[in-house]
């Protein structure tokens, strides 16, 4: 039977480098954030649609919408010939398409891991700033919270991406 698993969680949690390690290990992964024409950027208090705004401006990041088209994502899943396909990201509208996914993945990691991480990735450099940190890690609780209420598995990502995957592929 196919399914399709969402791996989500907050920015630092791990999503993308997990993401990687599973299509290193065989699996096929999807990261919807890179999909040219899954997301729309809106800003909130003009409904403007973005094409560019600055990562590290927390101003203007705080009142943007990064909606995921539901559409284009159901088909992709529906499009999917593999037994099982992971789909990694995140969205505002995140509540709108986990009914779209057989299973949620909630990658969480603790406030001072997720601090780390962001401070030192290097793929891109949204969320370096410390007060962009802080941002992110008030928004924590409320979203880990809900998508648990909606069912959403949790993972621990504390530990390194082998010992997150090694959580993961446990469960299938």
């Amino acid at each position: 039977m196919k399914k399709s698993i969402l791996i989500t969680g907050m920015s630092g949690s791990g999503k993308s480098t997990l993401g990687k390690k599973l299509r290193a290990s065989g699996y096929v992964v999807h990261d919807i954030e890179d999909i040219p024409g899954m997301f729309t950027t809106i800003d909130s208090r003009t409904g403007e649609i973005l094409t560019e705004w600055d990562t590290n401006n927390l101003d203007q990041i705080k009142y943007l919408i990064f909606s995921c088209n539901k559409e284009k994502l159901s088909e992709l899943i529906a499009h999917e010939t593999n037994e099982i396909a992971f789909y990694c990201g995140t969205a505002t509208n995140i509540h709108d398409i986990v009914p779209l996914f057989d299973e949620v993945i909630l990658l969480q990691a603790s406030p001072e891991i997720i601090k780390h991480r962001l401070s030192t990735r290097t793929t891109h450099d949204f969320a370096r700033d410390p007060k962009m940190q802080d941002w992110i890690l008030e928004l924590k609780n409320p979203f880990e919270t809900a998508l648990m209420k909606e069912g959403a598995v949790v993972v621990n990502a504390d530990g390194d991406v082998d010992e997150t995957l090694q959580r993961v592929i446990t469960l299938f």
